[in-house]
């Protein structure tokens, strides 16, 4: 099968990309004409340049499914960069496109807690990029996952370097708030199951790792997998970070947004098991996944 990936460049993608080809498949990877990332060191993968924030236009993407993984965790709307570019916009670009060029199967990648009335930009505009993708008449599935870890990935890419360089790591409030990590192989692994299997179209599928915890445990976790017996702490009052972030947010400088602030302290975490059941994968542990790359 030939497959259009999008946001394939990222940590996430780069995986993805990886496991089709592995798998047999052929893919041909829609790059930002004016991104600056580099491109996955793969022979065998077909890169056009496209702006996906404009309709597409182009003779060149042929394919039988498209997988988009596109997407921002942070907005800067003074730059040009934007939840609903990034999430809506080019989602309905992609499956505008998709509908006319007769493609088979589109895959989203979304994310775990979104819904109708979520309390961020972040949650809102994946929510909507769902709904259109929903009602576009196309055979559509839907993976929403928890936090993604793996290498590249910059949520530890984050702790560990604290971890490696503080004395101390400074943890947003009291860190008690629930997380379920999950490998990137086992989140890009449903994806390829899921490609051409009429049993996953017209799906959303929810999926997190094998262990709930809190956001310190998910810290000692790592501190453990690089071999500290333990991790001090210091923890950020809310009520001095909630103003902070909603006044600094939107400055690349300041480490952390409103939105991130408000998705970080709220949980996420499921309990569905029917991803991990229909594809027959059984998710690694965080200690082990952590292992094989830090």
């Amino acid at each position: 099968m030939k497959v259009i990936v999008a946001g394939g460049t990222g940590f996430v993608g780069n995986a993805l990309v990886q496991a089709l080809i592995d798998n047999g498949h052929q893919v041909l990877l829609l790059q930002r004409s004016q991104s600056r990332t580099k491109q996955p060191q793969l022979p065998d993968v077909e890169v056009v340049g496209v702006d996906l924030e404009q309709p597409i236009v182009s003779n060149d993407i042929k394919g039988d499914a498209i997988i988009n993984l596109v997407g921002i965790i942070r907005e800067f709307p003074s730059k040009g960069i934007t939840f609903h570019k990034a999430h809506f916009l080019v989602t309905k670009n992609l499956i505008d496109f998709a509908k006319k060029a007769g493609i088979r199967h589109f895959l989203q990648m979304s994310a775990l807690g979104v819904k109708a009335d979520a309390a961020t930009g972040y949650e809102q505009t994946k929510y909507a990029a769902e709904c259109y993708l929903r009602e576009s008449g196309l055979v559509w599935t839907i993976i929403r996952p928890s936090i993604i870890i793996g290498p590249g990935g910059g949520l530890v890419q984050l702790l560990s370097s604290m971890i490696q360089r503080l004395p101390v790591v400074p943890v947003v409030g009291n860190g008690q708030y629930k997380v379920q990590p999950i490998y990137v192989g086992d989140v890009v692994s449903g994806f390829v199951k899921a490609l051409g299997n009429p049993k996953a179209f017209g799906r959303t599928f929810e999926i997190g790792g094998p262990e709930i915890m809190t956001f310190e445990q998910m810290i000692d976790t790592i501190g453990k997998a690089m071999g500290r017996s333990s991790v001090r702490k210091f923890h950020q009052p809310l009520w001095i970070l909630k103003p902070l972030a909603s006044l600094f947010g939107r400055f690349s400088w300041f480490p952390l947004s409103k939105d991130q602030l408000i998705m970080l302290i709220e949980e996420n975490y499921t309990n569905d098991k029917s991803y991990s059941e229909f594809f027959g994968i059984n998710p690694k542990r965080l200690i082990d996944a952590l292992r094989e790359f830090i």
